[in-house]
């Protein structure tokens, strides 16, 4: 991670990675983001550095091995302390005693390294543009960058053309089996799965099975790795993005599995993409339906890795270089040009002509959520700070009505873990309200308060004041958990109130979390300085 934190994006040209500017080291830009990490990469240097060390220490072991031979056969007194060091490039700092030549010792040992190092490299394929020399200095000198370069040069994935024959089969790789025929069908063929490296591989193996997809190579041998699923724990551990191509067969492979009804929404979410793909390749118009999905305006768009599916990006790029979004955002919204406004300036020129605005698109600006400033926005449901990115979530959220403990055994029904917020619910400062009404909310992130670099609390509050919102009531947290048991994965969502002082003298607001262990409700630090990130989002309430 330090050596990542120090490069430039990998240059595909020069096939190397430059050193960042030493007053933007650990500092990513949009200018200068930090370089991808491949698995299948990063995998295949640390195989290599793992068996560095081990062919290091082997020499090592072998040298001692031929200096008590020699001792023994000279059967003279030790004249002579030799630390390892000075005999190779090894990092072990003991000492060994030699009766015999310096010279002849060093020799002795050049001539094992060379031995190990050619047991390091013999499996490493050999790259047209980066020679097995490159490799081998990198790791003497322990060279992250090199090293890297080198093997995401070995990477290489399979063309376009073969990625859409789809024929092939099925290989089972049994829990416990040796882990070396799958590493040796994985490496070099550009997955970017960390199963390519043997430790990563042999350490999945001993969890469950494995099940890689071959589909044919040009001789119709079945060679090329398409998808992989991997056994954990008696059920399916998600990890792998996959091709549009290949989404239908891992599908219907997963319906053989206990727990492979699960995977049938994220299916159909990867061949709906794949639709929507082709019908804008060939230049053909989106329906309603279509840009709401693309969009994710409904639902977000499930895939079967840990990652998002990059072509959910690239199509809405696409979108905005062709001019199309104000289009699409006609169609979705079903308003004509004139209901759609980017700026104050356009708002109240609206309000002045008696116009009716249906969706707003541009910077929030003052008082926008005030109904005693602003009425004629009360109606608004889709304001979008940016689109689709920046929407401003509105709802109702029903408080009220319930005690603690009621709102805890609810939480526990829904399998909600509130550990964490234990603190938080049982402290005197909060309270419930008996009666049972609506709140309308909404939820805004930092970074469209106008805080891209995030912000303290103190900051994003004085800002949501500004626009015309209002801190939420204690019990927000609770209800807003509750009433939002479809948050996506890795979201955090904190409550806009006035924090509560927990036993240990912090100030504590409540935030929801997703994560794959399941949802979560929470008690964060919220001192006044206490920075908050970009993507984090907050709820307040739409002011009275």
């Amino acid at each position: 991670m330090r050596s990542i934190l120090v490069l430039e994006p990998y240059d595909k040209q020069d096939k190397i990675f430059r050193k960042r500017d030493k007053t933007k080291q650990g500092e990513p830009s949009d200018a200068e983001p930090f370089p991808d990490l491949d698995r299948e990469a990063l995998e295949y240097v640390l195989d290599a550095v793992n068996k560095k060390y081990s062919a290091e220490l082997r020499a090592v072991r072998r040298y001692k091995e031929e200096l008590g031979k020699q001792k023994k056969k000279a059967g003279k007194k030790i004249s002579k302390q030799v630390s390892v060091g000075e005999l190779g490039r090894t990092n072990i700092g003991s000492t060994v005693s030699a009766n015999a030549d310096l010279d002849d010792i060093k020799l002795r040992i050049a001539h094992l390294r060379a031995y190990e190092q050619e047991q390091v490299t013999q499996n490493i394929a050999t790259s047209p543009d980066i020679s097995i020399e490159d490799f081998v200095t990198g790791l003497d000198s322990n060279d992250f960058a090199k090293l890297y370069a080198f093997a995401i040069e070995q990477c290489t994935p399979a063309s376009k053309e073969l990625l859409v024959n789809t024929k092939g089969k099925w290989i089972k790789y049994p829990q416990g089996s040796i882990h070396t025929p799958l590493v040796k069908s994985l490496q070099g063929h550009g997955t970017g799965w960390c199963t390519a490296g043997e430790s990563t591989a042999q350490a999945q193996l001993e969890d469950g099975d494995f099940y890689v997809y071959y589909s044919h190579d040009q001789k119709g041998i079945a060679t090329i790795p398409r998808a992989a699923i991997r056994m954990q724990g008696g059920g399916i551990a998600e990890e792998q993005n996959l091709d549009p191509h290949i989404a239908p067969i891992v599908a219907t492979k997963l319906q053989e599995f206990p727990d492979g009804k699960q995977y049938e929404k994220k299916a159909e979410n990867m061949k709906y993409l794949t639709t929507i793909e082709t019908k804008m390749r060939g230049n053909k118009s989106l329906t309603k339906p279509e840009l709401t999905f693309l969009y994710e305006l409904d639902s977000t768009i499930e895939g079967f890795g840990y990652e998002k599916d990059p072509r959910i990006n690239e199509l809405r790029q696409a979108c905005k270089q062709a001019n199309l979004l104000d289009q699409d955002i006609l169609t979705i919204f079903e308003c004509a040009p004139d209901q759609i406004a980017h700026t104050q300036l356009e708002v109240d020129q609206a309000i002045k002509d008696k116009r009716e605005i249906k969706v707003y698109v541009g910077s929030l600006f003052d008082d926008m959520f005030d109904v005693n400033v602003y009425p004629q926005l009360a109606h608004i449901e889709h304001i979008y700070a940016s689109f689709p990115e920046g929407s401003t979530h509105k709802r109702t959220t029903w408080i009220g009505g319930e005690d603690t403990q009621t709102m805890k055994d609810r939480m526990t029904a829904e399998r909600v873990n509130f550990v964490n917020a234990q603190f938080l619910l049982y402290n005197e400062d909060f309270t419930t309200s008996k009666y049972k009404c609506p709140l309308d909310t909404v939820r805004i992130k930092v970074r469209d308060l106008g805080f891209p670099n995030g912000a303290t609390k103190e900051e994003i509050y004085a800002k949501a004041d500004r626009l015309g919102l209002d801190l939420c009531p204690r019990e927000v947290g609770p209800h807003y958990r509750l009433q939002y048991l479809d948050q996506p994965m890795n979201e955090y969502v904190y409550i806009g109130m006035e924090p509560i002082s927990v036993p240990d003298g912090c100030p504590d607001v409540f935030y929801l979390h997703r994560a794959e262990y399941g949802l979560w409700l929470h008690g964060r630090w919220a001192s006044p300085q206490d920075p908050w990130r970009a993507d984090d989002e907050v709820v307040f309430s739409l002011r009275k």
